[in-house]
């Protein structure tokens, strides 16, 4: 009976917290950040857009919220970028608040073109850079925030990034992947909903290019994910015309 009483109660407790998050801000695996620092790896050998990730909003109350985004620098590498983009907008390192709003419909979470992104730009510098950004409703003090931390180094293995071994981006009817970018054994490609469902996946063998047929694919974004002997090396964003 105790034991039934601290699993009812745990439950109890993980429902309350979950429903106090008025805006709830999910990774593309579908966890929630709210409140969180999120680690993510640059490629230091990519000047420009070293990382980027992105991540779903929810308006999770019973009216409608119109929401920008704000960014407060924690800590900085000297000489590194960032950027965001929101509501069909993207703003430099210099901008700290969207000037663009999104509104969300109670219950509608981001997809496609409305996820929340974060670019990270280290320009072949290694260090950390941790940014804060909050979400806000503009009509009323509903808010929530989250931290991205940004590691470029010489052993970091690059997580979200964006590629040119993955092309035409957007794709309409198939798109190829250059196998001799990777430089690994067996490759395997798995793609990922907006909402983190698995929708396809294959094993990559040979050299040269491999085309891809997407033409059965609904019209949206995919996460596109590249293992090596189970190992994440590579992932992107590819947009289905």
């Amino acid at each position: 009976m105790k034991q039934i009483f601290t699993i009812t109660l745990i439950s109890f407790l993980a429902i309350q917290v979950f429903a106090q998050n008025e805006i709830i801000l999910k990774d593309l695996e579908g966890n929630v950040v709210n409140g969180q620092t999120i680690s993510v790896n640059a490629n230091i050998n990519d000047d420009y857009e070293s990382a980027i990730a992105y991540f779903s909003v929810t308006n999770n109350t019973s009216s409608a919220l119109e929401i920008k985004v704000s960014k407060e620098i924690i800590s900085a590498v000297p000489n590194t970028y960032n950027d965001f983009c929101w509501a069909g907008g993207c703003y430099p390192n210099n901008v700290h608040v969207s000037n663009g709003s999104l509104v969300l419909e109670a219950n509608e979470t981001t997809v496609g073109d409305d996820l929340f992104s974060a670019k990270y730009h280290c320009m072949g510098i290694e260090g950390e850079t941790t940014i804060k950004y909050n979400l806000f409703d503009v009509n009323s003090d509903i808010q929530a925030w989250f931290s991205v931390k940004f590691i470029a180094s010489q052993t970091s293995i690059p997580s979200n990034l964006i590629g040119n071994f993955v092309y035409p981006n957007p794709a309409k009817d198939f798109f190829y992947v250059d196998i001799n970018q990777f430089n690994a054994k067996n490759l395997k490609m798995e793609v990922f909903n907006v909402i983190g469902s698995k929708v396809y996946e294959m094993r990559i063998d040979g050299e040269g290019k491999q085309t891809i047929d997407c033409s059965e694919w609904k019209k949206g974004m995919y996460i596109l994910r590249f293992y090596s002997e189970g190992n994440l090396i590579k992932s992107l964003k590819l947009s289905k015309k």
